[in-house]
């Protein structure tokens, strides 16, 4: 991700004011509930690429829980320029005690 990105990323992280997340924890939704029309961000606030829904980025989580390897696949999307949501193919919750937890096979499949 680009630095300019990154920034934006941030930006939009500290504007949030709601996750929530489905009970499997198979998806994440970023939320903004005090301005959900979004009409306080300026416009450095949100992504350059704001076509509609957007899968930007794919990639394995990795770890290891009592000996035994485990992986779970993941995607992100933006819509309208902004963070929306994680989307994983299967439930994530092992990783809160997983050791060595690390991203791989990580591929950004559109620029921010």
């Amino acid at each position: 991700m680009s630095d300019e990105a990154n920034e934006v990323l941030t930006r939009q992280l500290d504007k949030f004011d709601y996750v929530a997340r489905q009970t499997s924890g198979l998806k994440t939704i970023f939320y903004c509930v005090r301005d959900q029309e979004f009409i306080d961000w300026a416009e450095g606030d949100f992504f350059l690429n704001r076509n509609g829904d957007l899968k930007v980025f794919v990639g394995m989580l990795n770890g290891v829980v009592e000996d035994v390897r485990i992986s779970v696949g993941f995607s992100i999307y933006i819509h309208r320029g902004r963070l929306f949501s994680i989307e994983y193919k299967s439930e994530p919750g092992l990783f809160k005690s997983a050791e060595n937890f690390r991203v791989a096979g990580a591929k950004v499949l559109v620029e921010l």
